[in-house]
């Protein structure tokens, strides 16, 4: 399957963390309909691609960072 295009299976929530996580680790990853639609290491550069290709979607878009280091959270 092509990273570019894979689906997240929402019933299975740790689908994208185990399967992909290495794939795109440390860069921003945006998803539209369960469906990873660009990726990029520097966020300035996918949000632009995101505006020209999904103008009328863009705020649907979810944008997320992923990394394979563990982050320890204070709450």
């Amino acid at each position: 399957m092509n990273p570019h295009t894979a689906e997240i299976s929402p019933a299975k929530p740790t689908f994208f963390a185990r399967a992909q996580k290495k794939s795109f680790n440390d860069e921003w990853v945006a998803v539209l309909d369960k469906t990873i639609v660009d990726h990029d290491r520097d966020l300035d550069k996918l949000v632009k691609r995101l505006h020209k290709k999904h103008p009328k979607a863009y705020s649907q878009i979810a944008v997320e960072y992923i990394t394979t280091k563990e982050i320890e959270l204070i709450l």
